[in-house]
């Protein structure tokens, strides 16, 4: 708790009280209570007031889950805006302007522009603070598990790309493109630190999609009135008393996830922004507002006899990709390219729950040259084994070598999903075409968001697609935004209210 200040007012009448006079002046010119006509007066008036201040600061009740001497980590943001948390102990707890502060010092070494290697000392909000996780117990992980990762004197948030051999895992760092080697124990569970508890992501997922709203017959059980349905009024308001105040009460603060991903709100700021080219994060979440809409209006979709289809993540047909070798030259185990993440995917065990060839016939994704920051849309037609591409004109077409490597992995995984045996050269290759009349841009921040319009317009059956186009493309953007805000906060409200 904060110390009590002396009340202004309080301050004035005991002043008063030894001076009548200047009580009686008071009364007349109220505007004046803290002004003396003698300046060292009001100046002596100010230093006191400084004085309490500084008291009141000096020793603050102030709780924390943290004790002074207490090893924490501490959050810094880098240029990539992800979070790195560095290890160090509570040296002093503060408060500022009403906010919790921590005095802490950093375990790591920085160093100066003089070149030598120093602790840092600063201090920082309360929010900006965890204890150190609880050790887990890893075993192991899958292919795009999220972990935490000990790179460079700090932990971090990556996924798993590729597993290796020996308890070796190649990680990408959230908002990076540069993979990383780590051994297992340098790996952790992700974890959050949330109202003095330690939470798992997926847990805080589920309980934002879950716990949004009370159910409605919970309310009907208790006698209560049921959110959204209007009761008649039975007596006329009474007016409202002057001066005083409706206490306001606190919403929990609920995070936002997509595709189990905490989304802050630079995420829409970012996608916003002309001159942004979306990142993989935003096609992935685009895809996956464009699933749950399948999922919704499934009837829709059958009546208006639209083909079956699924959109699937940025690192999908990459990781895919990563099967070629082992198609190549099988190890001892056999070829099993339907193995971890990619299985789940393709047999509809996890989001959107639709399996290949059975409820989905075709399936589209998108392909990313990094190195220059360049998506090329991909339609799987698995019926019709081929495969078409959407350039969106940026850049000369040239043959990119996950597609052609997708060409025979994915008519590898229709035998391996009939349980038929896999010869690598007995494989057919899917066909392999560009897509025709497809609007272009001349502004490589345009790439992304002109392959993701076409890619929903193509779900769609539209063969016009001239509203795409560099003119519009700042609309399409900001109504992007607003859709997948619509799908994935107030849709799960509303989903948390039909539980």
């Amino acid at each position: 708790m904060i110390g009590k200040i002396a009340n202004p007012d309080q301050t004035a009448s005991r002043k008063n009280e030894a001076n009548p006079d200047q009580t009686q002046q008071d009364t007349k010119e109220p505007m004046n209570e803290t002004i003396s006509q003698n300046i060292s007066d009001t100046q002596r008036l100010t230093r006191a007031r400084a004085k309490i201040l500084r008291e009141q600061n000096k020793n603050p009740e102030f709780k924390t889950h943290f004790d002074v001497g207490a090893n924490v980590e501490i959050a810094s943001k880098d240029e990539d805006i992800y979070v790195k948390w560095y290890p160090g102990i509570v040296l002093k707890t503060d408060i500022r302007n009403g906010v919790g502060m921590l005095k802490v010092e950093y375990s790591t070494r920085f160093q100066t522009k003089r070149k030598k290697t120093k602790k840092l000392r600063k201090s920082v909000s309360i929010h900006s603070i965890r204890p150190q996780p609880p050790p887990g117990d890893t075993k192991g992980f899958e292919l795009m598990d999220k972990v935490d990762a000990y790179h460079n004197d700090s932990w971090c948030s990556g996924e798993v790309h590729i597993i290796l051999c020996n308890d070796i895992y190649s990680v990408r760092f959230n908002s990076s493109t540069e993979f990383i080697k780590f051994n297992l124990s340098d790996l952790g569970i992700p974890k959050e630190w949330v109202d003095g508890v330690w939470k798992m992501e997926k847990e805080i997922e589920v309980q934002q999609t879950q716990s949004v709203k009370p159910r409605q017959d919970d309310h009907a059980k208790k006698g209560k009135p049921v959110v959204g349905m209007k009761r008649k009024a039975t007596a006329h308001p009474g007016k409202p008393v002057v001066g005083m105040k409706r206490k306001a009460t606190a919403q929990p603060y609920r995070p936002l996830y997509i595709n189990g991903n905490k989304i802050e709100k630079d995420f829409f700021e970012y996608l916003d922004n002309a001159e942004n080219n979306l990142k993989e994060k935003h096609v992935d979440a685009a895809f996956a507002m464009l699933n749950q809409k399948r999922i919704e209006q499934s009837s829709w979709f059958s009546e208006q006899g639209i083909p079956k289809a699924c959109f699937v993540p940025v690192q999908f047909l990459e990781t895919v990709g990563y099967c070629y070798k082992n198609l190549q030259k099988p190890d001892k185990k056999g070829i099993n390219i339907l193995k971890g993440w990619v299985g789940e995917v393709v047999r509809g065990l996890i989001r959107p729950n639709k399996m290949w060839m059975q409820d989905v016939d075709i399936v589209y994704g998108v392909v990313h040259e990094r190195l220059v920051d360049h998506f090329i849309g991909v339609e799987i037609h698995l019926m019709e084994n081929k495969i078409t591409i959407f350039h969106c004109g940026v850049h000369k077409v040239k043959e990119n070598s996950v597609i052609q490597k997708l060409a025979v992995l994915i008519p590898a995984i229709k035998l391996e999903m009939m349980n038929e045996e896999i010869n690598f050269n007995d494989i057919v290759p899917f066909q392999v075409k560009k897509a025709e009349g497809l609007p272009k841009t001349k502004l490589p921040f345009n790439c992304g968001l002109f392959v993701v319009k076409m890619l929903e317009c193509r779900s769609l059956g539209l063969k016009k697609m001239s509203s795409i186009n560099d003119d519009t493309a700042m609309d399409l953007r900001s109504k992007l935004c607003c859709e997948m805000f619509d799908q994935f906060m107030d849709k799960d409200f509303q989903e948390g209210c039909r539980r």
